[in-house]
């Protein structure tokens, strides 16, 4: 089996702030408000999740949130949650390790200190509860190699920025 790649570009293992267990079936990864999350391997998009298409409570909790598939296996599914609500990929798109697909937000239910974080505070600096809420298989952190690199530079994160904000507009 193919080892996975870190879920952003730095991440060390260092900014784990929940780990899996049976009340929380994720891993949850705090780092800057507006990274970009990648694929952790080859994979399908499977949905993403808007305002518009929340259709539970949960998902409301969660907040905006893109779900993947993995090509090698696809009984195996990754789902991001507390992204911005833009998001540089759409529904069927292939992606590759590595490669972006949604941005690190706090949109849905977040904390910050045990305390939950208010609407109006989460749009301004420091925008707490910054994190992702990585939904996975419980194995998921035993696969990450994490020396393998993301790379990325400043034109592709234009790239990005840009289709992110004509995605956001269609």
């Amino acid at each position: 089996m193919k080892n996975l790649c870190k879920p952003f570009k730095d991440c060390t293992p260092q900014q784990l702030t929940q780990g899996y267990s049976d009340k929380h079936r994720a891993f949850d990864f705090a780092s800057t408000y507006g990274k970009y999350l990648v694929a952790m391997e080859n994979c399908i998009v499977e949905n993403i999740i808007k305002a518009e298409n929340w259709d539970n409570q949960e998902e409301l909790e969660r907040g905006y949130g893109v779900l993947l598939r993995s090509i090698e296996n696809p009984t195996v599914k990754y789902s991001y949650w507390h992204c911005l609500p833009f998001f540089c990929v759409e529904v069927g798109d292939t992606v590759s390790q590595g490669q972006p697909v949604s941005q690190m937000g706090n949109s849905g239910f977040c904390m910050s200190g045990g305390i939950v974080v208010p609407l109006n505070d989460r749009s301004k600096p420091p925008y707490y509860g910054t994190h992702v809420h990585l939904s996975c298989p419980e194995n998921t952190l035993e696969r990450i190699d994490w020396s393998i690199p993301i790379k990325f530079d400043l034109l592709t994160t234009i790239s990005l920025t840009i289709k992110s904000i004509i995605n956001f507009l269609k």
